[in-house]
C-alpha cells in the first residue's frame, strides 16, 4: 500500500497532470476494450464514447488522487514523527540505527569507514534536581544545536538516551573526531528561561572508529565503554576506544 501511495500521489502540479492524464487514458482504453468486446465495434461513436468517459471518470480521478496525496503526505509526517526526538528536533536512536547502522537493530549491515563519538551532558541529574526540568530541556536543547551546527551533511547526529548523544563521522578519522569533540566537550553556556541563570554544562565522550566486520551495535558498546572512562577521568574530556583518553 506504501508503495501504491508514493507511486500515485502527485507530490507537484505536474506530477498532477501526469498521473491524470495517465489515468484518463487508461480508463477510456479500458472502456474501449469493453465496449470492444461486448460489440464488436468501436469506431461507432467513439469520440462520444470518449468525451463521455473523460467527463464522467474526470471528478472520481481528481478526488483519488487528492486522497492519495493527502495520504502520502500523511505517511511522510508518520514516518517523521517516527523517527524524530520531539525535544531536540534531532533524529532518535531508532533512526540512527537506520540511517548510521543500515539496519534498526544494527547487526546485519556494517556502518561504512568514519568514526562513531557518543557524547553525555556531565552531572545532568544535577542541573534537573537544581534548576529543574525545563532548565534540563534546554540544555539538551542546546546541546542538540551545537551537535547539528558540528556535523556535516554526511554526518549521522542524534538524540540515542536521556543525556546521550551520538554523531557518526563519515569517513572521519582520528583526527577529525577529536576536532569535533573537543568543539563540544570544552563547555557551553545554557541560559534559563524563568530567572536568566547562566548555567555551564560540559560534555564526556567516547570515540571508536568503524571495523570490518562490527556492526552498529558492537561499536556503540564500545563507545559506551569509552564513555564511561571518560567520566572516570574526571570528565569534560574525550576518550578513545583504542588508544585512551585524547583530551582532558
Amino acid at each position: 500500500m506504501n508503495t501504491i501511495t508514493r507511486l500515485l500521489a502527485p507530490k507537484s502540479a505536474m506530477g498532477f497532470t501526469i498521473r491524470y492524464l495517465f489515468l484518463v487514458i487508461a480508463i477510456n482504453l479500458f472502456d474501449t476494450l469493453v465496449n470492444f468486446a461486448i460489440s464488436g465495434d468501436v469506431l461507432t461513436n467513439l469520440g462520444l464514447n470518449l468525451s463521455v468517459t473523460t467527463c464522467v471518470s474526470t471528478p472520481f480521478i481528481i478526488l483519488a488522487l487528492t486522497l492519495f496525496n493527502s495520504l502520502y503526505e500523511l505517511q511522510e509526517k508518520l514516518a517523521h514523527l517516527a523517527s524524530t526526538d520531539m525535544l531536540t528536533g534531532l533524529p532518535n536512536r531508532r533512526a540512527f540505527f537506520t540511517r548510521a547502522g543500515g539496519s534498526i537493530d544494527g547487526r546485519r549491515d556494517v556502518p561504512e569507514p568514519g568514526m562513531l563519538i557518543l557524547f553525555d551532558v556531565d552531572h545532568f541529574k544535577k542541573v534537573n534536581d537544581t534548576f529543574g526540568h525545563a532548565a534540563g530541556d534546554i540544555c539538551l536543547q542546546a546541546v542538540g544545536a551545537r551537535l547539528r551546527e558540528a556535523a556535516r551533511e554526511i554526518d549521522h547526529v542524534a538524540r540515542v538516551g536521556g543525556e546521550e548523544f551520538a554523531l557518526f563521522i563519515t569517513g572521519g578519522n582520528h583526527e577529525l573526531a577529536f576536532e569535533v569533540s573537543e568543539m563540544l566537550t570544552e563547555g557551553l553556556t545554557v541560559v534559563t528561561e524563568e530567572d536568566g541563570t547562566e548555567l555551564v554544562i560540559t560534555l564526556s565522550a567516547g570515540a571508536v572508529a568503524s571495523t570490518p566486520g562490527l556492526g552498529l551495535n558492537e561499536l556503540m558498546r564500545l563507545a559506551d565503554e569509552a564513555l564511561y572512562r571518560a567520566k572516570a577521568a574526571g570528565r569534560a574530556c574525550m576518550v578513545m576506544a583504542e588508544n585512551g583518553a585524547l583530551n582532558g
